[in-house]
Formats: C-alpha cells, structure tokens, sequence
C-alpha cells in the first residue's frame, strides 16, 4: 500500500472535511481536516463534545462520515476496515472489558483477531 505524498511528505494520516451528522440533526464533527507526517506527534484537543472521539472513530473504521475524505496509512475512509485494522491500533479511553488482560495477552488477543503474528 502506498502513503499520499503531499508537499514532498508522505503523509500518514490525511482528512478532508470531514463531517459526521446524527439523524440528519446533530452535527458531531464539522469540516475537519488537517494532515499528520511519520515521525509527527499529533495532539487532538477539544472541549467534551468537539467530536474528538467521533472522528478518531471515523479514522480507526468503526463508523464511517456524513462526507469529507480521509485516509490512514494510504487507505481510504471508508474502505475495506480489516486491511485498515492490520495497519493501526486504537485503545479507547474506557476498555473495562481487557482489565484483567496483560499486555502482552492484550496484544496476542488483538493480534489473533485481525489474523496478525
């Protein structure tokens, strides 16, 4: 899979005007879009609500936009979710169910599921 060059950088993670609309009422992510180069450390802050989880959820396959593009790792959102899963890894804030999990055992486990070594 190739990486999207922009401005002579290959950029890992890239959207678009992004939006994600809720019962065509409630807008949870308005025209987001910024870029994030291999090596940059990316901070993605907001006040509760900004739709931070939301479009981290876009990005990671888990639901897909209203409209807008994006793509991660040159894979295009959406898209074919199991390729994109052997590519990236997202931990959610609140994983109660792997509490009981070591790490170890929570990266065999994941490992397992998405047919990884």
């Amino acid at each position: 899979m190739q990486l999207i060059i922009i401005r002579g950088v290959k950029c890992l993670i890239q959207v678009q005007d992004l939006t994600k609309t809720y019962n065509g009422k409630v807008q949870a992510v308005k025209g987001v879009s910024f870029e994030v180069a291999p090596g940059e450390i990316f901070g993605f802050l907001g006040p509760n609500g900004a739709g931070k989880t939301t479009t981290v959820r876009i990005l990671s396959g888990l639901m897909d936009p209203t409209s807008g593009t994006a793509t991660v790792a040159g894979a295009p959102i959406p898209g074919d979710r199991q390729q994109l899963h052997r590519l990236i890894g997202v931990l959610f804030e609140n994983s109660y169910l792997y509490e009981t999990m070591t790490g170890k055992e929570l990266l065999q486990f994941f490992g397992d599921l998405y047919r990884q070594p």
